[in-house]
């Protein structure tokens, strides 16, 4: 056909198999079963020549960080072993803003209680490490139906330096002060066995509350009257070093019983340092407790009414008098250094 003439119209019919072209071009293209043949031939050969380096798992390597990271959002056995321990490597030395946003939401979702183990911990550090830009979403977990999410969100709040607390973040450790699982995770559906996370949040969120007294009052109150004595005694603490004034006869009332010879571990050895450091507030209810019954009530009264006595003494001493101690000497003036035994 190669003598074909297109008519004034510009199609033709070829006589042999009736087909309609518009010019000679169409009559040289190959058939569409060959073009895909073709094309399934050379994509073949692609794939074989790139078979080892696939193989290799080195193509991981070149991926974008924001690519690895949207890989987080899919169930752990759908992820490659190379990808996940690429993702580790690049997570450790910092990743970019963008792929912090796509990673928020799922790490955001591993701090509820489920059946994996450890990976709440992980969602931790990695969420104090992207700092403020993980900020919003943590604060949104504080209002969280999750015990757990909402606990594990307000230690990872408390490590992110500035940060400046909202009122439900100290809710949020006011509860924490409770006698509860932490510092293991909580046992979700299907888990046989419990993971320790290492966050001790009775005791961390005692020192951030002091830091932070004034503005958790609200919360220390109503503490002060929970049904939980854990509870009851480390917002006492918190009134006692750092909380205002009005609350202190409220925490020398919780101290007083803490004295005796209880079942509760550890709780006398927090209460004494606690009335020390209200002084004047609980002097007269130690000295009312020389004639009590309880021989461990009674001695450690008298240890607190000594260091009384003694400190009235040093501060009778003219200034400047040798070996004279400084005026806090038996002060317990930083609550890192209080020994909260067994309370976590």
């Amino acid at each position: 056909m190669s003598g074909l003439r297109l008519p004034p119209g510009g199609i033709s019919v070829c006589p042999e198999c009736g087909r309609r072209v518009g010019g000679r071009r169409e009559l040289l293209r190959s058939p569409r079963r060959v073009r895909w043949a073709r094309l399934a031939l050379a994509a073949g050969l692609a794939l074989a020549a790139a078979y080892p380096y696939a193989r290799s798992g080195r193509w991981v390597r070149h991926l974008p960080t924001v690519v690895l990271a949207a890989t987080e959002r899919l169930p752990p056995h759908w992820r490659p072993a190379r990808v996940r321990r690429e993702l580790e490597s690049r997570l450790y030395s910092g990743v970019d803003e963008t792929s912090q946003s796509v990673m928020i939401p799922r790490l955001i979702a591993d701090l509820r209680a489920d059946d994996r183990g450890g990976n709440a911990l992980r969602a931790v550090w990695l969420l104090t490490s992207f700092g403020e830009a993980a900020v919003p979403a943590l604060e949104r977990s504080l209002a969280s139906d999750d015990w757990q999410e909402r606990h594990l969100a307000a230690a990872a709040l408390a490590d992110i330096p500035g940060y400046e607390p909202v009122d439900a973040m100290l809710r949020v450790c006011v509860e924490g002060l409770r006698d509860d699982s932490l510092p293991y995770e909580s046992a979700g559906r299907g888990r046989r066995y419990l993971t320790y996370s290492g966050i001790l949040n009775a005791r961390t969120g005692t020192i951030y509350l002091a830091h932070h007294a004034d503005q958790a009052a609200p919360f220390l109150e109503r503490g002060l009257e929970s049904d939980d004595p854990q509870q009851r005694l480390l917002c006492a603490v918190v009134v006692a070093y750092t909380g205002p004034e009005r609350l202190r006869d409220e925490a020398v009332a919780v101290f007083l019983p803490c004295l005796r010879d209880n079942k509760a571990p550890g709780d006398a050895v927090i209460a004494a340092p606690a009335l020390y450091r209200l002084g004047g507030l609980a002097e007269p209810h130690l000295r009312a407790l020389a004639g009590s019954g309880d021989r461990q009530e009674r001695r450690l009264a008298a240890r607190v009414l000594a260091q009384f006595d003694l400190d009235r003494r040093i501060r009778a001493l003219p200034p400047g008098t040798p070996g004279l101690p400084p005026d806090d000497h038996r002060i317990i003036a930083d609550l890192t250094s209080l020994h909260f035994g067994s309370l976590r």
